[in-house]
């Protein structure tokens, strides 16, 4: 199939080559309970990273139904990366090589995806990352 799927367990964070210790109480569950988040990890098949084992993010409801996949969100798989949930079920990714908050949002029109600015509040787990 090609594609592993990496479900991120409880106090886990998956990388390339090792889980990383995310803070004792994350959850890939979103704090109301509706949505929880999972990674892949894939071979591009398009674009400059044809070839190159990628992650994309995906939320799912809380039967496990995809709900939201991520088209843009290819990365090298070996890049580290952080991720939570704030109050409001917006899922966070901080990707520690470009620098950048990336946040996955639902609203009327479904999830959408946008980069952080001074005015979000960066969830309690990723501050370490904030400047």
């Amino acid at each position: 199939m090609g594609q592993r799927l990496l479900m991120l367990s409880f106090g886990l964070m998956a990388t390339a080559t090792c889980a990383k210790k995310q803070p004792r109480d994350w959850t890939p569950l979103s704090p109301s309970g509706e949505f929880q988040a999972i990674v892949t990890n894939q071979v591009a098949e398009t674009g400059p990273l044809k070839g190159s084992s990628v992650w994309q993010v995906i939320i799912q409801d809380e039967d496990g139904k995809p709900v939201y996949i991520e088209p843009t969100s290819m990365r090298p798989w070996h890049l580290n990366n952080y991720w939570a949930w704030d109050v409001q079920d917006r899922f966070w990714v901080y990707d520690t090589d470009v620098g950048l908050f990336i946040i996955w949002e639902y609203g009327q029109d479904g999830w959408t995806k946008s980069f952080a600015n001074e005015t979000d509040t960066v969830p309690e787990p990723l501050k370490r990352f904030s400047k």
